[in-house]
Parts: structure tokens; sequence; C-alpha cells
């Protein structure tokens, strides 16, 4: 039988490593190192409006390590992070999950408004102690107005 806190502390652990790459705004490939090496049932989403609203990145799953991959790829294609800090981690050690507060500053790069939001990452651990998925809730709204120029600058 597994320790609990031994596997409190390796979730604590893995999941403020891949906060740490995020936050240092590491190469994508940094990132996937932390998810499961297995395809299948890796993914990303980030939840709000739709894609045919927004971004293509939101309200849409990413499976698998290429579509994490892409997931990143879009966000930083289009948002651009200007601080963003990972604070308040909450980890349930028995369903191998690790939810997380965030202070971030973006600009949506086509209009140039910036925003600052309080987000929350979820992330879920397989048996390997890797991330198999990586949800996050973010301002919509504000990123929403930001690709429309409608924030003050």
């Amino acid at each position: 039988m597994s320790d609990p806190q031994h596997n409190r502390q390796k979730l604590l652990k893995n999941a403020r490593s891949l906060c740490v790459s995020i936050c240092m705004k590491a190469p994508v490939e940094e990132y996937l190192e932390h998810f499961a090496a297995d395809d299948e049932g890796v993914s990303a989403v980030e939840h709000g409006l739709g894609s045919m609203y927004l971004a293509p990145y939101v309200g849409q799953t990413f499976e698998g390590r290429s579509g994490v991959r892409e997931y990143f790829g879009w966000k930083r294609e289009i948002v651009k992070t200007i601080s963003l800090r990972f604070e308040e981690y909450v980890v349930d050690d028995e369903a191998g999950v690790v939810s997380v507060r965030c202070r971030g500053k973006f600009l949506w790069r086509e209009t140039q408004n910036e925003w600052e939001e309080v987000s929350t990452a979820r992330l879920t651990f397989g048996e390997k102690g890797m991330v198999t998925k990586f949800e996050w809730w973010g301002d919509t709204g504000a990123a929403f107005l930001a690709s429309r120029g409608k924030l003050k600058k």
C-alpha cells in the first residue's frame, strides 16, 4: 500500500514542476516532459466560450501529446503571457488531482490589449505521476474584449 503523504508530496512536486515551466515560458516541448508518454487519456482543455467566438484553443479538448502541443502552441501564438504565478495548490492524493489558483497578466497580440485575471488550473495525474489532463478556467470575458480591442490600453 502506498504512503498517502509520499503520494501527496510527489503530486505537488510534479504539479509545481509543470507550473514553473509554464511561468518560465519554457519551450512547449518542455511542458510535454510532464505529461504521460502514452497518448491515451492525455488531454488539454481551456474551458470557456467556444472557439468560434474567441480563439481556437478555447472550448475544445485537445487529445494526445500532439493535441497538448497544439493547445499550448495556439495559446502562445494568440496570447502573450506578461506575468504569471501559480499559488494555493490543493492536492487530492486519492483522486490524483492538483488544483491551483493562478494570477496573471496577458496581452492579446493582435489588438495589443492587456488584462489581468485570476484563473484555476486542474492537473490530473496518472499512475506514474505524470499529467494526463490539463484543464484551465480563465477570464474568457476579458479575453473576448481584448480580442476585439475593447479594453483600455
